[in-house]
């Protein structure tokens, strides 16, 4: 009976051991298993952290390159402006000097004029010459305005009938080609598109060619023709005068650069004008092969020799919408 208790016992005993260490046991695991779940989702939040700094700094990159590009911008337009002044003045300084050197030396002799040994048919003469140095001088400081008022101004476009614009200029200005006795042909494509553009603008481009056309030809044929290839619409101004000299071709459209009597600035603001709109300009003298896209130009012979000016302007694309 001893044994049998002692027995019973001892297998009790065993039975608590072994249940104790299984609880144990699964207490440990449950710890571990925990643990585990506790170090990944640290893990997981560091990662996720990380990534998170990552797109910050990614973020605050482009931030710090987009200001550094505008700062830079901002940098370039200031010394380009700068520029624009300094050419300014310098033209001023240079241009001005030599027709107010003859103003003054015309102002002395004059006034020896009026002294008993002056010639008066000569006084007339050095007063003349006055008075176009004079205007000279006007459309140069005029010039040299416009020119700088272009390079540093924003354009005010807007929708514009490139067509009815055109016949516009024309019109008016036919009084001015008539007083030369300068005969006007208009070419204007029936599909021609509008275009996005500041009117005045582009008016004055127009003007500035005609008046060039004008005062290279008395009693010639100046001819207009417009028409588009879908992207562009491409103008022609051609004059039968007497040209340019081959030297000033490549320097026509610099400022101060002229081969008549004028102010040398008018191709130069054209210029600036157009490309500033998107489009380019240039022009050839001598021997030229008239072509036209809508029409044959009556008496083409008449433009074997001159010069012609052509210049784009893009096409309206919905901008402004």
């Amino acid at each position: 009976m001893c044994k049998i208790s002692k027995t019973l016992f001892l297998t009790t005993l065993m039975n608590l051991v072994l249940a104790a260490s299984a609880a144990f046991a699964m207490m440990l695991f449950s710890v571990v298993t925990a643990t585990i779940v506790i170090l990944v989702s640290i893990a997981l939040s560091v990662l996720t952290i990380r990534s998170t700094l990552k797109k910050l700094e990614a973020s605050l990159e482009e931030e710090v390159r987009a200001a550094k590009q505008l700062l830079a911008a901002e940098n370039a337009a200031l010394e380009e402006l700068a520029q624009i002044n300094a050419s300014f003045l310098q033209d001023i300084k240079h241009e001005v000097r030599n027709p107010l050197h003859v103003i003054s030396l015309g102002v002395d002799y004059v006034y020896e004029y009026f002294e008993p040994k002056g010639d008066a048919k000569e006084a007339r003469k050095v007063l003349a010459t006055m008075q176009n140095e004079a205007l000279r001088l006007g459309r140069m400081v005029e010039g040299m305005v416009e020119l700088a008022s272009a390079e540093g101004r924003k354009l005010s476009r807007e929708k514009i009938d490139f067509a009815a614009m055109l016949i516009s200029c024309t019109d008016n200005y036919r009084f001015k080609l008539a007083s030369n006795r300068n005969v006007l042909q208009v070419k204007i494509s029936d599909d021609l598109p509008y275009v996005y553009v500041e009117s005045e603008q582009l008016t004055r481009v127009i003007i500035n060619i005609l008046s060039n056309a004008n005062d290279s030809v008395t009693g010639g044929m100046i001819s207009i023709e417009a028409f588009t290839d879908n992207s562009y619409i491409i103008v022609h101004i051609r004059d039968n005068g007497s040209g340019i000299d081959p030297y000033l071709i490549p320097r026509v459209f610099e400022r101060g650069v002229s081969g008549k009597n004028n102010d040398g600035y008018g191709l130069a603001i054209c210029k600036t004008i157009v490309e500033a709109h998107g489009g380019t300009v240039r022009i050839e003298s001598g021997e030229l092969r008239v072509e036209s896209r809508n029409a044959v130009i009556e008496n083409t012979a008449a433009f074997i020799s001159g010069s012609v000016v052509t210049f784009t302007i893009p096409v309206y694309g919905g901008q402004g919408n």
